[in-house]
């Protein structure tokens, strides 16, 4: 079982000087922050490279400067592109400025509509696996945090994932070789999120190395395998993460419950401890 990374990354941002620092570890580059002097304007540029839809919301603390937008500000951009997100002026030209703030971001756009009620598949062909945490779990999935709808499933490494429900990939990662019961692993998760047509993702977690087998903007369906299961991240043991989320704001998102169809035509929730 595992302690889920949370989809939201935090940076603190100091301009003139562009200092990042975090919480977590800020070796994920899917959405970057980056600043560009020109003459005595700062333009504040959101950069995405292996994400197609992500939702920033940022905000700074300005001496001397005035923001060409209202701050706080949340965006929902698509990508991969770079844009340009805020440009900040000096007041007095003469006086010194800086500016501080934060930013931070999660995949996908806010939901405009209600959720399409869906029975999920199991995201492996193969099997029976066990149940190690379920939802409401009490080692990480716990009521009212960002993974308690989450299921995890104990699976060898390499074992094919495949998507629980037809979607688009926004977002992925295949660079992580690292992984174990610490929780400075917590950021070296490999991962594939599927945004459904109505507006949900999904996340498949610590995956192997180089086990991605799906690329941003692909189309899946449900006999595509999309990854190999792994073992990166904060985890004691093999297995694959799956959770469906909706997002709520550029910093944090709503996990939402998942029902599988069973052979018999009817629907289930995975139960921690069981096989399935």
């Amino acid at each position: 079982m595992h302690k889920h990374i949370p989809s939201v990354r935090a940076f603190l941002l100091l301009l003139l000087g562009l200092c990042l620092s975090s919480a977590v570890r800020a070796d994920d580059t899917n959405v970057t922050l980056s600043k560009v002097n020109r003459g005595n304007l700062v333009y504040l540029i959101v950069n995405l490279t292996q994400c197609s839809e992500a939702t920033v919301t940022f905000t700074a603390t300005l001496t001397n400067m005035t923001s060409s937008v209202p701050l706080p500000r949340t965006v929902e951009l698509t990508g991969p592109k770079s844009t340009v997100v805020a440009i900040f002026a000096p007041i007095d030209p003469n006086a010194p400025t800086s500016s501080k703030g934060t930013f931070t971001w999660e995949y996908g756009r806010r939901l405009t509509s209600a959720a399409i009620p869906y029975n999920y598949h199991l995201p492996y062909h193969d099997g029976p696996y066990k149940v190690i945490q379920g939802a409401h779990g009490a080692f990480s999935h716990n009521l009212g945090s960002p993974d308690a709808e989450a299921i995890d499933f104990a699976m060898p490494i390499g074992t094919k994932v495949y998507a629980a429900r037809p979607g688009t990939v926004i977002g992925i990662r295949f660079d992580c070789t690292l992984g174990g019961p610490d929780k400075k692993w917590m950021e070296d998760t490999n991962y594939v999120i599927i945004k459904h047509d109505d507006g949900t993702m999904a996340e498949y977690l610590h995956l192997l190395h180089n086990g991605v087998l799906v690329s941003v903007g692909d189309r899946v369906t449900l006999d595509r395998p999309i990854a190999l299961s792994g073992v990166t991240g904060y985890t004691t043991q093999p297995h694959l993460h799956f959770a469906v989320f909706m997002l709520v704001e550029g910093t944090n998102s709503q996990s939402l419950p998942a029902y599988f169809q069973a052979s018999n035509g009817g629907i289930f929730t995975p139960r921690e401890g069981a096989y399935y």
